[in-house]
This record gives C-alpha cells, structure tokens and sequence, in this order.
C-alpha cells in the first residue's frame, strides 16, 4: 500500500513532489518568467519589465506555496 497525499497538501509538502512535478514547475514556472521578463525589458524597456517581473515572481511564488 503506498501513501497518497492528499491533493490539497501536496503543494505544501515538497516531499510529496516527483522530479517530473519539479521539472513542470521549474520550466513553466521560474524559467519562462525570466525569458519573458527578459523579452519584455529588450523590447520595452526597464520599467515595464520590472512590473512583468513582480506579476511573473507573485505567480511563481503562489504556484509553488499553493501548488495551482
């Protein structure tokens, strides 16, 4: 028998993550904010880019606390 965490804990609990899991939130999480947050600034400039870069870093922050 093998434990299953429930859905609603398993964000709060890394230990639960597989590697697949951690390599999902990695690339779509961390990794496009900075290659947006890096287009953004080169075609836009430093200061649209920093607010990119506050969205992008608040959803990162809440998809890894809250697993959404």
């Amino acid at each position: 028998m093998t434990y299953e965490p429930h859905p609603s804990a398993v964000g709060w609990d890394k230990d639960h993550w597989r590697q697949r899991d951690w390599v999902s939130w990695l690339v779509t999480g961390p990794t496009l904010s900075v290659l947006f947050t890096a287009f953004v600034i080169s075609t836009f400039g430093w200061l649209p880019g920093a607010g990119v870069a506050l969205v992008c870093l608040g959803v990162d922050l809440a998809t890894y606390y809250w697993n959404w």
